[in-house]
């Protein structure tokens, strides 16, 4: 069998090569990525890659003359990085017969905006929102929303519809400078790999107060075979950059079923047909409201969480249920254990050492521990996930002792700035 991945994912990669070694993959990336990453010359890293493939997914919505070139031999395509490769995916698997999440409900799922006219149709809990292109009709909006919340309004959130891992996304208390916080947005959606970077809108949405959780389904001909529950921990302030997550959700507020419940809701409206959705809500007094939703794999590790908490490679059931006709996707209905991932974080500066390292990857229960910062580095205060500097992967028996190991391995890394 033989994968053609969109979007040169690393993640996805190595997935792919640790869970599936003997099955070719074939990877479709965009000319200014694969010039701008070097990725031609990173190919040995990945030696399950078969062929790099050059071709502009992004802007080309017909992919007739990609279809015509692509080996017979592909069974499933997969997106690997954000929504436009998850809607190239839905076009290249409609094209050639295979499962996928089907054009319309790639489309939806790729645009925020959308999203919310689709899922308030459906009547699925949203906060309340307006378009918006440019500070007067920010500010209209803002004054408008104020008055709909009266005593309840806690601020407003301001986001492009069209990106993804935090980018541009400013959350507002109320009195917040407009202005500054729409620069913040636009200039963040104007940084893209791409040439002309992807068009995106912006919303601006009253601001929801809750725990943040995120559910992830595996979806088979419109019917939820799969579903986890991921708690989240957000940082507090403008920038709501993810500094954690355990799995599953410890018990308490999360109610895995009316989770899923929403999600066939979801599954609906959009008409999506098979493959992963990783959806993200916020747990209200009043009840779960939806964040945002994408048609892809979860990024943060997420798909590392499930595998060790439910015991099962992940992305080789993913796989097997993206291929027409294959078996063996089915997946635990419990996890055994818990697992939790805290990210690295470090204020504006220059590293001058990197401590502990070796004792966190040594303490109980840790996977994984990756610094990326080393002396000599400039590190930032974190605006979106690019941000983070690293991260501590381990398991636990439930997910109160994942967090405290995770909690105890970072407590003995030092990232010491000059």
């Amino acid at each position: 069998m033989t994968t053609l991945i969109v979007g040169f994912g690393v993640k996805m990669l190595n997935s792919l090569q640790e869970q599936m070694p003997d099955e070719p993959v074939l990877v479709v990336e965009h000319p200014a990525v694969i010039e701008g990453r070097g990725l031609r010359e990173r190919l040995a890293e990945f030696p399950v890659v078969t062929e790099l493939i050059a071709a502009d997914f992004v802007h080309d919505e017909d992919l007739g003359e990609l279809i015509a070139r692509l080996p017979r031999s592909v069974d499933r395509i997969l997106p690997a990085t954000d929504e436009t490769s998850t809607v190239a995916s839905a076009r290249l698997a409609a094209g050639l017969g295979l499962p996928g999440a089907g054009v319309e409900a790639a489309q939806i799922l790729g645009d925020k905006l959308r999203l919310r006219e689709v899922a308030e149709a459906a009547g699925l809990p949203n906060p309340r929102w307006r378009v918006v292109a440019g500070l007067a009709e920010l500010e209209a909006a803002a004054g408008e929303l104020a008055v709909a919340g009266g005593p309840d309004h806690h601020g407003l959130v301001l986001k492009p519809t069209g990106r993804s891992g935090s980018l541009g996304v400013v959350l507002l208390d109320p009195g917040d400078d407009l202005a500054e916080a729409w620069a913040q947005t636009t200039a963040a959606a104007g940084q893209s790999r791409l040439d002309p970077p992807p068009p995106t809108r912006f919303l601006v949405e009253e601001r929801v107060h809750g725990d943040e959780v995120s559910v992830e389904c595996l979806v088979d001909a419109g019917e939820v075979v799969f579903s986890n529950v991921t708690a989240k921990r957000v940082l507090p302030g403008r920038h709501p950059v993810e500094t954690g997550h355990v799995v599953p959700a410890p018990a308490g507020r999360v109610l895995p079923k009316e989770l899923l419940g929403l999600m066939e809701t979801l599954v609906g409206a959009t008409g999506f047909r098979s493959g992963i959705l990783h959806c993200e809500w916020l747990l209200t007094t009043t009840g779960p409201v939806l964040v945002e939703c994408a048609g892809r794999l979860p990024g943060d590790r997420i798909t590392d969480l499930i595998a060790l908490a439910y015991g099962v490679p992940f992305i080789a059931r993913y796989a097997a249920l993206m291929t027409a006709g294959a078996e063996g996707s089915a997946m635990p209905e419990t996890a055994g254990q818990a697992s939790a991932i805290t990210f690295l974080t470090s204020p504006s500066g220059t590293v001058e050492r990197v401590g502990g390292v070796a004792a966190a990857t040594a303490a109980p229960g840790v996977c994984a521990v990756d610094v990326r910062a080393a002396a000599g580095d400039q590190v930032s205060e974190p605006l979106a996930s690019k941000d983070r500097v690293g991260h501590v992967l381990v398991v636990g028996e439930d997910a109160g002792q994942a967090l405290d190991r995770a909690a105890h391995a970072v407590s003995l890394i030092e990232i010491a700035l000059r």
